[in-house]
């Protein structure tokens, strides 16, 4: 609360004219920009092939699924296909928890573009707004994406080769690699004495995807084992019941 000076003096004998007061509300300013109201209603999955959404304003979040390990693009950029009429800002944010991760605006002329290597397997939000954290009611086309091995290479990115999903886990997961199970021969899953309680044999013409069910399993730690030709990969993963 700060007091008015009735007749504008500064400094006065008798300040007992002073009987106004006026309420100031300051904002203060955080790291990026946030939002309650999301858009779509659902939560998008992002491929290797950019994908759009049409439609967002300013003042909304879209919800996306990651993984960790892997690098993402979310932009506005009209070289990426997207577009933005405003003076667009990007946040990106953990869902579950509303924590801050990235922050961009001006990445490409007015727009934002936001290239972030996930650390954890969940969902982010990622908040549309006019830069200055601005709302308005203009459609908006946000492109989306994560990186390939040879765009890792040209950002300099680090290359995570292979990856498993969820971890912890309460029962099945997925086993995942970058560059593809060509040169895979066995991926294997071992308990923590070092048992083998599952196996998959790789084909000629593998798939870009595996899973094992855990679910029948005790909780605690298990490596997932890849090895072929001049492959010797362990991944650790946590089951919780």
């Amino acid at each position: 609360m700060f007091f008015a000076d009735a007749d504008g003096t500064v400094t006065e004998s008798n300040e007992a004219n002073n009987t106004g007061s006026v309420a100031i509300t300051v904002t203060v300013s955080v790291t990026g920009c946030t939002s309650t109201s999301q858009y779509p209603s659902s939560t998008l999955t992002p491929t290797a092939a950019w994908k759009t959404q049409n439609s967002i304003y300013a003042g909304e979040y879209t919800a996306f699924n990651v993984t960790s390990g892997r690098t993402y693009y979310f932009s506005y950029c009209s070289a990426d296909g997207a577009s933005a009429s405003y003076n667009s800002e990007l946040t990106l944010r953990n869902k579950a928890t509303d924590a801050f991760i990235a922050y961009s605006d001006d990445a490409c002329g007015d727009d934002a573009k936001i290239i972030w290597k996930a650390t954890f397997t969940g969902a982010v939000k990622l908040v549309t707004t006019v830069s200055g954290c601005g709302t308005n009611t203009t459609s908006t086309k946000l492109r989306y994406k994560y990186a390939n091995a040879k765009e890792l290479e040209e950002y300099g990115i680090e290359t995570v080769s292979y990856q498993v999903y969820p971890n912890p886990t309460t029962g099945k997961i997925w086993v995942e690699s970058n560059n593809g199970f060509e040169n895979v021969q066995k991926i294997a899953v071992l308990d923590a004495t070092g048992k083998v309680v599952q196996t998959i044999e790789i084909s000629d013409r593998p798939d870009a995807l595996y899973s094992f069910d855990l679910g029948g399993k005790a909780s605690g730690y298990y490596l997932i084992r890849i090895s072929g030709e001049n492959i010797n990969e362990q991944l650790k993963v946590v089951l919780t019941k």
